[in-house]
């Protein structure tokens, strides 16, 4: 396992999630969407496609998930359930539609492929904040994603459950791209916000999970929104070290 910084060690106290957290300039599929010469392109990571060690989000819509299936979905979500081999399903799996009723919620499932193994999927619908109206505040937006967050990461430990199990997670921002709403400028601190305040709310055993994981990335897909999330991520271990240096120094003193 990987042997993370000092500043997560309390982590099953509530730590931050910053020191495990990687931000990654690829989809949860191994694709980087590029703009060249006034020209968006699609290339191909080394990253690579998700093998069975790795568990990926997909950014699934709940109209999709409950009622018309993986046949009709769109976009991110179109080309996940090309990869996983159920784009031609009418229905999802019955776990998958009994979980993932609202918005919220998630739900992992092993996919197994016709060679052998399994591909790893956690479907996760989170909320859309279109059309939200301005009573609605960014603290309930982030409440709301870190629910989100945080149904993820246990399903990812459920995933992980048993020898063998897959011990990395490519994660998505959860209600990015047109889904953000009014919040779309601020979607890179909104989601870092979000991961924090869902790992204080994580159960003592999802996060001592997630410091024997060896792989916890947020992935982005577009090229242009990498720099607003590496700079969140930059912002919350600022934060989380700032705010340890003043837990020590209160420990001192107190002593």
């Amino acid at each position: 396992a990987t042997k993370w910084p000092h500043q997560v060690a309390p982590f099953m106290s509530g730590a931050p999630i910053s020191g495990l957290l990687k931000v990654v300039d690829y989809s949860v599929l191994g694709q980087q969407l590029v703009r060249k010469d006034g020209k968006n392109r699609v290339i191909e990571h080394g990253a690579g496609r998700p093998d069975a060690d790795t568990v990926f989000c997909d950014p699934a819509g709940l109209c999709f998930i409950q009622d018309t299936g993986p046949r009709h979905a769109g976009g991110a979500s179109d080309e996940i359930y090309r990869f996983l081999g159920i784009k031609n399903d009418d229905a999802f799996e019955e776990p998958v539609r009994k979980a993932v009723t609202e918005e919220g919620r998630a739900k992992y499932h092993a996919y197994p492929q016709e060679g052998g193994g399994a591909f790893h999927c956690i479907h996760v619908v989170g909320p859309d904040f279109r059309g939200r109206d301005d009573a609605f505040t960014r603290d309930e937006a982030k409440g709301q994603l870190a629910e989100a967050y945080k149904n993820v990461l246990c399903e990812f430990r459920a995933a992980a459950c048993g020898e063998g199990g897959p011990k990395k997670l490519r994660l998505i921002p959860i209600s990015g791209g047109i889904f953000a709403g009014r919040f779309k400028g601020e979607i890179a601190t909104l989601t870092m916000d979000a991961l924090m305040a869902a790992a204080e709310e994580l159960p003592p055993e999802v996060s001592g999970f997630l410091l024997e994981s060896e792989q916890l990335n947020l992935c982005i897909y577009e090229q242009d929104e990498l720099p607003a999330f590496q700079a969140a991520l930059e912002d919350a271990r600022a934060d989380a070290s700032a705010s340890e240096e003043e837990e020590e120094e209160e420990e001192e003193s107190g002593a």
